[in-house]
């Protein structure tokens, strides 16, 4: 009985492995997928490239939340500072001067299946045997009444990105680097801005705090905590559960930049159940602002990716 059994063992695993072989040979198989084409997933595709090894990458957006930013001033390579949308259009200069393997694709859906990575996009599948996520982060909600509504109307958002409205009455819920890097950015383009801050501190760095304080056209109001968010008319209204100010704020636009959570979601989705096993054994690496959410820093991000895809070629991981 026990030999039966192991010879019916036999046959699944060798049976598993013609279907990975099968599975390698097709053209949608690349040893490694690099989920994420911001700073850290082009810095692993980069290094992956250099080393000759089998990758693509994929990403909805070349970038990521860098475009966001006004001014970023810690890279060394940019003394005079760079904006984040220069520095996105450099990012596609890389792709394209090194030929990266780069499709530009939104993922719906990742499996782990006979041993192999199954990534699942609008056009079609792809399969690996590692897997780099470098998703990034995603904007903290409110979470208060009106707050749907005001972003399905196209009234509130949650990244500078998206919005191209100028000479605008706008309303900046936060306290952080984001809040007031955003406030620089749209003031730039000729809106006038007001930086809502919850509470009496302010979390921005003094760089910051001082470059907005030269503007003319950026107020700060402390101590307004939200209640609730409404639309009348063309307008949105920011009201606050605090007694001591006017009831509600009236702008054209509102941006909540209240802080940043790690883009988990596919991870978590579909992986919830393998991911230990996977990163135990190697094959399921996280990089960037999904392992550093507290610092979000391009430098970091950068040298994350460099740093796995050097592991994964000098390892016997892929050999």
């Amino acid at each position: 009985m026990m030999v039966k059994e192991k010879n019916r063992e036999n046959m699944k695993n060798r049976e598993n492995m013609k279907n990975r072989e099968n599975m390698k040979n097709r053209e949608n198989y690349h040893s490694i997928i690099i989920i994420g084409a911001g700073p850290a997933g082009i810095s692993t595709a980069l290094q992956l490239q250099r080393e000759g090894t089998s990758y693509l990458l994929i990403g909805e957006e070349i970038g990521g939340c860098v475009k966001n930013a006004f001014l970023i001033e810690n890279l060394i390579t940019f003394p005079q500072g760079i904006s984040g949308k220069k520095l996105c259009e450099i990012f596609t200069e890389i792709i394209q001067n090194y030929r990266l393997n780069f499709k530009q694709l939104r993922v719906n859906r990742i499996d782990f299946l006979q041993n192999l990575f199954q990534i699942e996009t609008r056009y079609g599948k792809f399969q690996s045997s590692y897997l780099v996520l470098a998703t990034g982060s995603q904007p903290k909600k409110l979470d208060v009444a009106g707050e749907s509504e005001g972003f399905k109307q196209q009234k509130l958002y949650y990244e500078i990105k998206n919005i191209n409205s100028t000479q605008k009455r706008i309303a900046i819920i936060g306290s952080g680097d984001v809040a007031f890097d955003y406030a620089l950015n749209l003031v730039q383009k000729g809106n006038e801005v007001i930086i809502l801050v919850r509470s009496s501190k302010i979390r921005a760095i003094s760089r910051l705090q001082n470059l907005v304080g030269e503007k003319n056209n950026i107020k700060i109001q402390l101590n307004f905590p939200i209640s609730n968010i409404s639309l009348k008319n063309e307008q949105i209204r920011i009201f606050s559960s605090s007694a001591k100010h006017l009831p509600y704020f009236e702008v054209d636009l509102i941006i909540v930049a209240i802080g940043r959570i790690p883009n988990s979601f596919l991870i978590e989705k579909y992986l919830k159940t393998q991911k230990n096993e996977l990163f135990q054994s190697r094959r399921l690496f996280l990089i960037g602002d999904l392992v550093h959410p507290q610092y979000r820093q391009i430098s970091l991000s950068m040298g994350d990716g460099i740093k796995t895809a050097m592991e994964l070629c000098k390892s016997e991981l892929i050999k």
